[in-house]
């Protein structure tokens, strides 16, 4: 949900404060951009506006430099919060494999504790046995008691075994289905917002130079080619990690 937030609070913002130059017309906030980048965003820079943009006042100016820093702010908290959800992401995905090893852990404490029963009565009743028979008598029943507690263990072993990997694996797949659907819901929020941003800068860039839309073109095909090999990476992990279940 912090995702969601943030893109519907920096739209807002965007739309109420008059789209992505805070209501000015291309020439002022180019011009306010130029002189705020030679100047790196120092406070002299609306100084040496002053005297560039004849048509607004300082306060004006200094008011757009306010809605400009609130601008940025909100951009980098999204990138930010993007991030932090993709992290977080991954850290669930690891929860639910730590949680699936330590309860294999707890079964196989469990199936100890199983088999020392199990040996408890075996040895009683090998007592019982030694009682009341002679001596060549529980030489044979040793013999089969021993066979007998050998294929017991084997048995008891094996059944124990296949159903709590079925029951582990089950439940490690309900948990892996539901990590998937909510990733594929997060991910189509993030796809529709990223798209309906991609519109309004290109609205923006059709008004720039040639120069600077090659620049952006060029930088947004870079991050958009990392995002696919990121989500093509993960894709294909978490693949393979349905085949190794299945396995």
């Amino acid at each position: 949900m912090g995702v969601m937030r943030l893109f519907y609070g920096l739209q807002k913002f965007v739309e109420q404060s008059g789209g992505h130059r805070g209501g000015w017309d291309e020439y002022d906030h180019g011009t306010f951009m130029k002189v705020r980048n030679k100047y790196k965003g120092r406070i002299v820079f609306l100084d040496h506006l002053k005297g560039m943009l004849l048509t607004k006042t300082e306060d004006e100016i200094r008011e757009h430099e306010t809605w400009y820093q609130e601008y940025l702010f909100l951009n980098e908290r999204k990138k930010d919060i993007i991030k932090n959800w993709r992290t977080k992401r991954e850290e669930v995905k690891e929860d639910l494999l730590s949680k699936a090893r330590d309860g294999q852990d707890s079964e196989d404490k469990e199936d100890e504790k199983s088999k020392q029963r199990l040996q408890e009565i075996i040895d009683a009743e090998k007592k019982e046995r030694f009682s009341k028979l002679n001596a060549w008598k529980v030489h044979k029943e040793l013999e089969k008691a021993i066979q007998e507690e050998r294929k017991m263990r084997k048995e008891l072993a094996k059944v124990k075994k296949a159903e709590e990997e079925r029951k582990r694996q089950a439940e490690v797949r309900v948990q892996v289905e539901e990590f998937r659907k909510q990733r594929e819901q997060e991910e189509e929020f993030l796809r529709q917002q990223e798209e309906l941003w991609r519109r309004q800068e290109e609205e923006c860039r059709r008004q720039l130079s040639a120069r600077e839309i090659v620049k952006f073109r060029t930088r947004d095909q870079q991050q958009l080619q990392q995002k696919l090999a990121k989500e093509a990476e993960k894709e294909n992990a978490l693949r393979a990690k349905e085949k190794q279940l299945e396995s």
